[in-house]
């Protein structure tokens, strides 16, 4: 298989399936399921929902081949990214019946993301520290 669909399916396409799994479940009318169940729970589930797609969103913007290097570019690309979606998710719900724009859902999405960015700096930092612990880093 080539290396770059290796990478393509490895790195970028769970970011891919995620995204469409958020446009699916944005796209069920809100009588079609028990949304009250959730209600409660609704900005917490934005929250995750786009913490882990943020996550995905920063591994699938990995370059090259070798182990993947922390960048702050990377984290506000991905910023940029998961503000865009929710965004666009939240837009697309204007049209979806029973359905409506919620400025919190999407300062939940962004707290995600921005969750998933902070997730990032202190890995980067821990795995510092470890690898200066072990001298492989000066």
């Amino acid at each position: 298989m080539n290396e770059n669909f290796k990478f393509f399916f490895r790195y970028q396409m769970p970011a891919i399936i995620w995204a469409g799994c958020i446009y699916v479940a944005s796209s069920i009318p809100s009588g079609s399921i028990q949304w009250w169940i959730l209600h409660r729970l609704d900005k917490a589930v934005h929250l995750t929902i786009f913490f882990i797609f943020g996550l995905l969103v920063y591994r699938a913007l990995h370059r090259g081949n070798g182990p993947s290097q922390f960048s702050y570019k990377r984290v506000f690309l991905m910023l940029v990214i998961v503000l865009g979606y929710g965004l666009f998710d939240e837009l697309h719900q204007a049209n979806t019946p029973g359905r409506s724009v919620d400025l919190r859902d999407l300062l939940a999405d962004m707290a995600g993301g921005i969750l998933a960015g902070g997730t990032a700096i202190v890995t980067n930092v821990i795995n510092n520290r470890r690898a200066r612990a072990r001298g492989n880093l000066h």
